[in-house]
């Protein structure tokens, strides 16, 4: 059996993390057809390892491309999907520096391409864990009933199952086919960070399923309670879901404007985070004037 799966992996200074990563692709069972890490213009020793990296023999092919500055996930991404398209594997996974693959995920995932009719196919995944428990949020489904929720994360009952179709994966370990990839578009550049794969899963769903293998975990290396930390990201994160949903939802647009405001006021009176208002506010702003990149104030270094 051969790899028809080429990897590629987006970092930005986490050096111990993404060697972690590596080792984990090295460590497969039927390896991948390359690596391409895309460096975000990294300053803390990752230009020097992956140099070294990069010149150790490999059963696969090791490629390595440095931007300029950070462009945040969204431009590794971005960047990383451009390249891909260019090299002969017909599927392409996307991963962070963070996330560490099983020994046999590249074999299983491409025995399930060997054996399976995979024209109506754009994604294939497995389950994202965190913190020794499934993380919900990196695989999704867009709601089929009015509410102020436009997805909801899979049941339990759905991960019991040996695969099933999702609507939304986050580029944590989801093996994309190239093809579809090229009708699809590639993921937005200018989003910088989060909602990138969210909106890039939107436009692949329309031409193919996204297939969940639940039996294969990934394990993404995040801090406990991370994401409800008030952090530069959570500007992000509102501008960009109100981007998507003004392109992809629109009827969704208005109550999530509705939602943010109250979660502003939620956060920053009843919890006693000020700071969140503002931020919340700048994301609501941006996300109804279409504005994207980096924000001048909300970007990485700062501090509520």
């Amino acid at each position: 059996m051969a790899s028809d799966i080429g990897c590629v992996v987006v970092t930005f200074n986490r050096l111990d993390k993404l060697k972690k990563a590596l080792a984990s692709y090295d460590s497969q069972s039927l390896h991948p057809a390359y690596v391409m890490v895309i460096d975000n213009a990294s300053t803390d020793g990752t230009e020097a390892f992956l140099a070294q990296w990069q010149s150790e023999p490999a059963p696969y092919r090791k490629m390595v491309h440095r931007l300029a500055q950070n462009c945040g996930g969204s431009g590794g991404f971005h960047e990383g999907q451009r390249l891909a398209l260019q090299q002969e594997a017909g599927w392409i996974l996307l991963a962070d520096d963070d996330a560490y693959l099983p020994e046999n995920f590249t074999e299983t995932v491409q025995r399930y391409i060997d054996t399976h009719a995979t024209d109506d196919i754009s994604a294939i995944c497995g389950t994202v864990t965190q913190n020794g428990a499934v993380s919900g949020i990196h695989r999704r489904l867009c709601s089929r009933f009015p509410a102020i929720k436009w997805d909801r994360k899979p049941t339990p009952q759905e991960y019991a199952r040996e695969e099933f179709d999702i609507d939304l994966v986050s580029f944590v370990g989801a093996v994309i086919s190239k093809d579809k990839l090229k009708k699809a578009g590639l993921a937005p550049r200018d989003y910088f960070i989060w909602f990138d794969d969210t909106e890039n899963s939107l436009c692949l769903r329309k031409d193919g399923r996204i297939v969940c293998l639940s039996g294969i975990p990934i394990v993404h290396d995040v801090a406990p309670g991370q994401y409800d930390q008030t952090s530069f990201k959570r500007y992000y994160g509102v501008r960009n879901r109100l981007l998507l949903l003004k392109k992809h939802k629109p009827a969704r647009f208005l109550e999530y404007i509705v939602l943010e405001l109250l979660m502003a006021f939620y956060e920053g009176v009843l919890r006693l985070r000020p700071k969140e208002i503002p931020l919340r506010l700048a994301g609501i702003r941006d996300g109804i004037l279409g504005r994207t990149g980096v924000h001048p104030v909300y970007k990485p270094g700062w501090k509520p």
